[in-house]
């Protein structure tokens, strides 16, 4: 059983969480927490002269307002937002957050060296210092 167990999501409907949170709740000790984190990366520079004036900061309070309903839903749950590269800080925030669990779904399959694994569940668990539950997306 874990104490703080970190549950990264992606926000989109093609990668539901509930496999992850599921598992997460099954393996999270009495008065544990669970945190639900999504990474959002910076658009590049150029891309952003075609969205809309505000479009970022409008789809940055959508993204934190699912990840509060996600957590709401969970005993001793939060949501967390960060801005930046999704491996590397989800190890990092993990690292930095006295998490001593992730629960992560693996979404791809991209080239030889990720044959089992998607690029971002590669990078966490060959980084992150505490364990890593990788749940196989089976679609």
């Amino acid at each position: 059983m874990y104490s703080h167990i970190l549950v990264p999501v992606a926000m989109d409907v093609a990668h539901p969480p509930e496999a992850a949170l599921d598992a997460a709740g099954r393996l999270l000790s009495p008065g544990g927490r669970i945190t639900v984190l999504h990474v959002m990366e910076e658009p590049e520079p150029l891309a952003e002269l075609f969205f809309e004036p505000g479009y970022m900061d409008t789809l940055r309070k959508g993204i934190e307002a699912e990840l509060s309903d996600l957590a709401g839903r969970l005993a001793g749950g939060q949501g967390v937002l960060l801005v930046g590269h999704a491996g590397r800080d989800i190890a990092g925030w993990a690292a930095d957050n006295d998490v001593d669990c992730i629960v992560m779904a693996s979404h791809g399959r991209t080239g030889a060296a990720r044959f089992l694994l998607g690029s971002t569940a590669d990078h966490v668990v060959r980084h992150a210092r505490c364990s890593v539950l990788v749940l196989r997306n089976r679609g």
